[in-house]
């Protein structure tokens, strides 16, 4: 209590000062990270300020609508914070679009039986040890081609300096770095019409995305293709079919007399032998790709033992 307070210094889970900050430019233009806190716990949490991009306590009360009778008026969202931390994370309630604990659960089933007990929360797990060993954990966001697409970054991720996720909430937004094998970072600029991902917070850039993915990805391509094809020329099929007509009765005498003076003649080239033709030499498969591999990358060991339940 004598030092990291007043050093801003990070010390929880679920509140982050550097994102309390990024996200609340008009309150550290005028008040200094080491006083952050103080502002969080006396105005910004009852005002409803964002303070951390894998939960969000507006979304919290919107996604668990069975809540809204129990927290309204001015300390909705205090009390709303408050249910989260005794109860709703350990439920695994969801609490905003970038993280979902179903997604978690679901992208890393050996957490299964820890969560069966009621006591394990899938938030804490992956805020404290998910994110360091590199779990996916999101349908939108994947770690491996997020680092397999910014190759220079797996240095920095291994020696634990920085987490992929971490990286791209703080800097890869704002430098428009690519993140997905789906679909391009300029396409995702061009339809919603902004410079920058870092323009959009989160929960608003995963909808955004999510809700124009088919402009993004562009399937409107083919249909505008079709529209492209020339049409057929009728006239030019019936004089075709004419002229096959007059060639096939030519063809039909020709072979009637071939046959008769031909029927006691071997076919040329009937000794052949055709046993190798598709045999064992051709059996590869033809463009099979060999799976890819982050250069240098040793696979994580299981998932760290998680926290005991209770542990702040």
């Amino acid at each position: 209590m004598e030092f990291g307070q007043f050093e801003g210094r990070e010390f929880s889970y679920t509140f982050n000062i550097t994102e309390y900050s990024t996200k609340n430019v008009d309150v550290s233009q005028v008040v200094s990270r080491q006083s952050l806190l103080s502002h969080f716990l006396e105005f910004g949490l009852e005002e409803g300020r964002e303070f951390n991009s894998l939960f969000s306590v507006k979304k919290y009360l919107e996604k668990n609508t069975d809540l809204d009778s129990f927290f309204q008026g001015q300390g909705k969202f205090v009390s709303g914070f408050r249910h989260f931390l005794k109860f709703g994370q350990y439920e695994q309630r969801e609490c905003g679009d970038f993280f979902k604990p179903s997604e978690y659960l679901s992208l890393n089933s050996d957490l299964e039986s820890f969560v069966q007990g009621g006591q394990f929360s899938l938030f804490k797990h992956f805020e404290k040890f998910g994110k360091k060993e590199r779990r996916e954990f999101s349908n939108f966001f994947k770690v491996s081609e997020y680092l397999e697409l910014n190759q220079e970054l797996i240095d920095f991720v291994q020696s634990g300096q920085i987490t992929a996720v971490d990286h791209w909430l703080q800097f890869g937004r704002i430098e428009n770095r690519e993140f997905s094998f789906s679909f391009s970072v300029s396409k995702v600029l061009e339809v919603l019409q902004i410079s920058s991902l870092a323009e959009l917070d989160i929960e608003q850039l995963v909808e955004s995305i999510t809700s124009n993915l088919n402009l993004i990805l562009g399937d409107d391509d083919d249909a505008d293709d079709d529209d492209d094809v020339p049409p057929v020329d009728d006239d030019a099929d019936d004089d075709d079919a004419d002229d096959n007509d007059a060639d096939d009765d030519d063809a039909d005498d020709d072979d009637a007399d071939d046959d008769d003076a031909d029927d006691d003649d071997d076919i040329a080239g009937d000794d052949g032998d055709d046993s190798e033709v598709g045999g064992e030499d051709g059996d590869g498969i033809v463009g099979e790709v060999p799976p890819v591999n982050i250069p240098g990358e040793t696979p994580p060991e299981p998932g760290e033992t998680p926290p005991e339940p209770g542990e702040t």
